[in-house]
């Protein structure tokens, strides 16, 4: 296999190889550690679902996990609707909703205000089809971000993220320096699913692709010296310090699916990737996304080094300076129901 590599960083997509939230206030994490949690202000409602401070409907019945909003700054209302979780209340006036059946939350009142919306069984954080479709198919997973804000989220370095139409977007303005976003919350054992795409990489042609960083060592170490996964092809690339293939491709850890469709990289790709800590294994699947229903993926790489788990973020990579790219319908399970089986190629 050939290897197209550009100083300090890892090669190019398809020239690398030819081939809100729950208990709040957490600290950050202390190197990866110990689990550093995210801050939050959502009451836990349980299977009754709750209203939130100063809320109330009539209907009042939340669905599975269902979790009541809290009330806006002087007014407002969290009530929770017939199915799903209500959001909580803050910002400017106005409504936001759960999705179908999620209820509304934050009504106004004096000075009361919408907040994030709701995440709902049958809506997404930000009441999308596509965020219902991972939650068919991943019922234990949870959202790691909220379509509106980076909460939960580190930028390194600072201001290269930001949220635009509902997606984490690369904003393309350090163009003197690459870097990543992580969560605060770390991962040993973990099944991600998420949907990216590439929009632009002018500082590279061919072009970079949108990358994710798992089982890092550092959080201020150039791309976390971690183990990094390009969707939708799934090239990989080694950024560990030590080791055989220290900053070159983990060829040797890794087993290509045959028959693995090529998928287009600027376009929506849903992927998932499935990884155990103990045996030192990630798998990952992508389909392209062609629609609001869930696309069935294929696998594409098997990849397992029993020397790589470890307790980390998991981190979104700006691989070249100035690259414009997009996230959205994050959503990871943790600890994982079913450590056999990629639940999205079903």
């Amino acid at each position: 296999m050939s290897l197209i590599l550009t100083t300090g960083a890892c090669g190019s997509s398809g020239i690398e190889k030819t081939g809100g939230g729950g208990s709040g206030g957490h600290g950050a994490a202390g190197g990866f550690g110990a689990e550093g949690g995210q801050a939050g202000t959502v009451a836990s409602g349980g299977r009754a679902g709750n209203a939130g401070i100063g809320g109330g409907t009539t209907t009042g019945m939340a669905g599975v996990n269902g979790t009541a909003g809290a009330a806006g700054s002087n007014g407002g209302t969290g009530g929770a609707g017939n199915s799903g979780d209500a959001g909580r209340a803050g910002g400017d006036s106005g409504t936001s909703s759960g999705g179908t059946d999620g209820g509304t939350v934050g009504g106004a009142g004096t000075r009361g205000s919408a907040g994030t919306q709701g995440v709902a069984p049958d809506a997404g954080v930000d009441g999308s089809a596509s965020g219902a479709a991972i939650l068919s198919v991943c019922p234990d997973c949870k959202p790691i971000f909220d379509g509106a804000s980076l909460s939960g989220w580190v930028q390194v370095p600072a201001s290269q993220w930001s949220v635009v139409d509902g997606t984490m977007h690369s904003t393309g303005s350090a163009k003197s320096a690459r870097g990543f976003i992580y969560t605060t919350k770390t991962y040993g054992d973990f099944r991600f699913i998420f949907t990216s795409r590439l929009i632009q990489d002018p500082n590279d042609n061919p072009p970079h692709v949108p990358c994710v960083l798992f089982w890092g060592a550092s959080p201020t170490a150039d791309a976390m010296e971690a183990l990094q996964v390009q969707p939708p092809k799934g090239y990989m690339w080694d950024y560990r310090t030590t080791g055989p293939t220290a900053n070159q491709s983990p060829d040797r850890y890794e087993t290509r699916i045959k028959g693995a469709p090529s998928l287009d990289d600027t376009q929506w790709s849903q992927c998932e990737m499935l990884a155990n800590q103990a045996a030192g294994t990630m798998r990952f699947a992508c389909c392209q996304s062609t629609g609001t229903a869930p696309c069935k993926a294929s696998e594409i790489v098997d990849f397992k080094d029993p020397t790589a788990g470890r307790m980390a973020p998991l981190a979104l990579q700006v691989h070249t300076p100035g690259m414009v790219e997009e996230f959205k319908d994050l959503y990871v399970e943790s600890p994982v129901a079913d450590p056999a089986n990629l639940l999205t190629t079903k």
